[in-house]
């Protein structure tokens, strides 16, 4: 038989760093503690967004909020026309003090209990039910970036109950009231909102983690 003669053909060159494959690299380094925390905090809020009773218990939560900031609206069109009724709004607390914002945030810890509980329910306890912390452990990631990411989580849908909403208040009455300096002369009251929203946000958010970690039922965690 004939000999079938091979013509030699020249390597293609493939530019240097693209992978053909399309597999991506690992890092050396492992990942620093905060972005591993937010990472277990991003996908604790992602499923709660997309669930209509978490809207509901914000909705709810903001019942206390459009009352106040209505309140404080009228009390501002009305208080140069009629003193009378401006001091008459004045017995429901909307005097822009740290009693009337005391007495909003001690109002919103109904929400905020109703918003733990499903937390606690859907997120935490699920988790020991499901197998999710043992998910989360097999990656790149310990049990105290698990524990930050699920406060993180807790804090910033607590925030949207006690915390934005103390500061609009705040805003709203600086913005509304006769007296533009409003704001800069009584700026230790914001800061208190802050620190008393700070407080529940972390208080609440562990004894909720604790509870959720020491019954792991559903049952149990609603009673308590």
């Amino acid at each position: 038989m004939a000999e079938i003669e091979t013509v030699p053909v020249a390597p293609v060159e493939t530019p240097a760093g693209v992978d053909r494959i399309g597999y991506r690299g690992v890092d050396a380094a492992p990942p620093s503690f905060f972005r591993s925390s937010w990472a277990v905090a991003r996908w604790t809020l992602r499923p709660l967004f997309r669930r209509w009773p978490f809207w509901l218990i914000v909705g709810l939560g903001m019942i206390g909020f459009l009352s106040n900031f209505a309140l404080i609206y009228i009390k501002a069109e009305i208080s140069v026309q009629n003193p009378q009724f401006a001091q008459f709004l004045d017995q429901f607390r909307v005097t822009g003090t740290g009693e009337a914002y005391r007495t909003f945030l001690l109002f919103q810890a109904r929400a905020v209990e109703l918003m733990l509980a499903y937390i606690g329910v859907v997120v935490l306890a699920n988790d020991f039910r499901a197998g999710g912390v043992a998910f989360f452990l097999t990656k790149s990631i310990n049990s105290t970036e698990y524990i930050a990411g699920r406060a993180i989580a807790m804090s910033i849908v607590l925030a949207f109950l006690t915390l934005l909403p103390g500061l609009a208040l705040f805003l709203a009455y600086g913005i509304f009231s006769n007296s533009p300096a409003y704001l800069w002369e009584n700026w230790h009251l914001a800061r208190g909102i802050a620190g008393y929203s700070l407080a529940i946000m972390v208080v609440d958010g562990l004894v909720v983690m604790a509870l959720s970690s020491y019954f792991r039922k559903t049952a149990p965690l609603l009673l308590t």
